[in-house]
């Protein structure tokens, strides 16, 4: 998952910070039971989301150039190889939309990804052939992508009381922990790392451990590997 998407921020303790009380559910590890300890990645407010409603209107030709030379032309030449592996560019691309355009600019309508996409391939002299078979495109990217391996951690403090979670923008998001699809031959540790510094700016390199991990595959198809790391210091996030 790209750091445009779900990146940490800070914000006032009513609605960044949620520590459960000890009724509430928690989660063990080697016998000790943790509190999930949840930070919020979003900033929106119900202000912006009604604003947003009340007055929204499509990017602009040059918000959408922006979009596709930054994250289409200059993403990675392996990332182009086929129009499964391009959707993840853009994809990203709408991440970085929703999350930092349209959090920048109140007037401009959020998208779904299948909009978004529409809009920038209509906008691309090389992508627009292909808006006649978006319905196919988005029918195989989902298949594809159901079947792309994941790995993330479950980041736990040095008293393994407390776990960090994370939580997209949108208003379906639901609290999880950092973890995202690997990339073309990425290793699992490696992609669990990137992953979680992406989404929440602290570096795990130095606490993961190659062998310490749960791994569970969904409907023998979909393989997801969390990495248990023990040790991360309240500090090491809320300086980021």
């Amino acid at each position: 998952m790209d750091l445009v998407n779900m990146s940490l921020k800070i914000l006032p303790v009513k609605t960044s910070i949620n520590i459960y009380p000890k009724s509430t559910r928690t989660i063990s590890y080697n016998n000790k039971k943790i509190i999930p300890h949840c930070f919020s990645s979003s900033n929106k407010t119900l202000l912006g989301c009604f604003a947003r409603k009340i007055m929204s209107s499509l990017p602009s030709k040059k918000i959408l150039d922006d979009l596709y030379t930054r994250f289409v032309v200059n993403g990675p030449e392996e990332e182009k190889q086929s129009m499964n592996r391009l959707m993840f560019l853009v994809e990203s691309g709408h991440w970085y939309y929703e999350d930092n355009v349209v959090e920048n600019d109140k007037t401009l309508k959020s998208l779904s990804f299948r909009e978004f996409t529409r809009l920038l391939f209509n906008n691309s002299d090389v992508l627009r052939p292909h808006v006649a078979n978006m319905d196919k495109i988005f029918r195989d990217f989902g298949y594809y992508k159901s079947r792309i391996p994941v790995a993330g951690a479950i980041i736990l403090d040095e008293t393994c009381e407390r776990c960090l979670l994370v939580k997209g923008w949108k208003k379906s998001s639901n609290w999880s922990f950092p973890r995202g699809k690997k990339n073309t031959n990425e290793e699992d540790d490696v992609c669990a790392i990137r992953e979680v510094l992406e989404e929440t700016g602290c570096d795990v390199s130095k606490l993961l451990k190659k062998e310490e991990y749960i791994e569970i595959t969904f409907g023998g198809k979909k393989r997801v590997r969390l990495y248990v790391v023990v040790g991360v210091r309240d500090v090491q996030l809320l300086h980021r």
